[in-house]
């Protein structure tokens, strides 16, 4: 993962396309079963964790009614949830509440190292968190940096989650709402010469309108519109 700072930078060759919900489970347990086992390690079994912590996870995420049981009951998961379900679906929840999305991205890069060393570090949830912040500029059209929007939406943007923007759409966000395979095909899509991708630019950065990225987002087959 790269960071810039103590932010989140999602790496350039994985793929945006919709995340199943199987393996949105999948990804969501493993990350769970990590951040257990750091709880093991600090606190013991006194803090009434049932693993010993240890860097070689052997579980695996089958699905299985056990395992279920277990993430559908866990703080993580109802917190990580409705931001998959706005993210993916449009569905508005309570992705808001409680500083959701600050919790999350202060916890994935809290974990990552024993993500990563077990050779698990998926993205997904990173990508999620991106999603839902991109498709709520879409859907409202709000400039998070103004005075009567939640002041943590505005670190997001500005430490945490430095590939989104205060007000605009950058490449990457709209990479991951449009589902694409990879951003240099939103990089090509500004060139075409029949339906280009209109861009502004910001300094150094190349960034579309929330009005362009309606336009553009309602021809492709893998976006999905907010329910009206």
């Amino acid at each position: 993962m790269k960071n810039s700072n103590y932010g989140v930078i999602l790496p350039s060759h994985i793929s945006y396309e919709p995340i199943s919900e199987e393996a949105f489970k999948a990804s969501c347990y493993l990350l769970l079963m990590d951040i257990e086992r750091l709880v093991a390690w600090a606190f013991g079994e006194s803090h009434g964790t049932s693993v010993h912590f240890t860097p070689d996870r052997e579980e695996e995420w089958i699905g299985s009614e056990e395992q279920q049981v277990k993430l559908f009951a866990s703080e993580f998961w109802k917190t990580m949830n409705p931001v998959y379900a706005y993210a993916e679906r449009g569905e508005q929840g309570n992705m808001m509440h409680d500083d959701t999305l600050g919790y999350l991205v202060q916890v994935l890069p809290a974990v990552f190292g024993i993500r990563e060393y077990n050779g698990e570090v998926d993205w997904v949830c990173e990508t999620l968190i991106y999603k839902a912040l991109a498709r709520l500029k879409l859907d409202t059209g709000r400039d998070l940096d103004e005075d009567e929007v939640e002041v943590e939406l505005v670190t997001y943007c500005s430490g945490w989650l430095p590939l989104a923007h205060h007000k605009h759409l950058t490449l990457q966000e709209m990479a991951i709402l449009a589902g694409a395979k990879n951003i240099r095909s939103i990089r090509n899509a500004t060139y075409d010469k029949k339906n280009p991708l209109r861009v502004i630019k910001e300094n150094r950065n190349v960034l579309v309108t929330v009005e362009e990225a309606k336009r553009w987002l309602a021809q492709k087959s893998k976006f999905i519109p907010s329910p009206c």
